[in-house]
């Protein structure tokens, strides 16, 4: 989850969990806020199994296709967060693509809409990757700018919040 500061969005969620739709989504309906979720694409409906999971600790469903779609019908901005959430820039530049234009193609099926916003897994990123990320379509990358110094004006900063 983070904060953006150049943004019309107040909240922004990463991985796309199924809380998301249960906790998030009623709270901040009732205080009329919007958010931008960002679900893996290759998880949705699924349990994650991509990432350090602590002994199961950290163990949760992501996010199915319905509601995915009520989000985006309720205001929320879908945004990828790749396809299956190895980092960019362990993949070839093909590999990249691949991950980049697929998880794309999914996330639009699902809300009959364009995606043009995505946070690259762990916020790790280079040249080579905003070059593809833009040439796929996207045009707005989020990005933790304790990480790494931005390069171009898609690039938006977020700071992120953990338990």
């Amino acid at each position: 989850m983070g904060f953006s500061t150049n943004s019309k969005y107040k909240i922004l969620f990463d991985d796309g969990y199924e809380s998301v739709y249960n906790i998030a989504f009623p709270l901040m309906q009732k205080y009329g806020f919007i958010g931008l979720v960002f679900p893996v694409a290759n998880y949705i409906g699924k349990m994650n199994d991509w990432d350090v999971t602590f002994a199961s600790i950290n163990k949760a469903k992501h996010l199915g296709s319905d509601q995915i779609s009520t989000l985006a019908d309720n205001g929320w901005e879908i945004g990828s967060h790749g396809l299956t959430h190895i980092p960019f820039t362990s993949l070839a530049p093909d590999e990249l693509k691949f991950e980049l234009q697929k998880s794309k193609k999914i996330l639009e099926d699902i809300i009959k809409n364009e995606i043009v916003s995505i946070t690259p897994p762990f916020s790790r990123w280079n040249k080579r990757i905003i070059d593809l990320i833009l040439e796929c379509g996207y045009k707005k990358i989020y990005y933790q700018p304790t990480f790494t110094k931005h390069g171009c004006n898609t690039m938006i900063p977020r700071h992120s919040v953990y338990a």
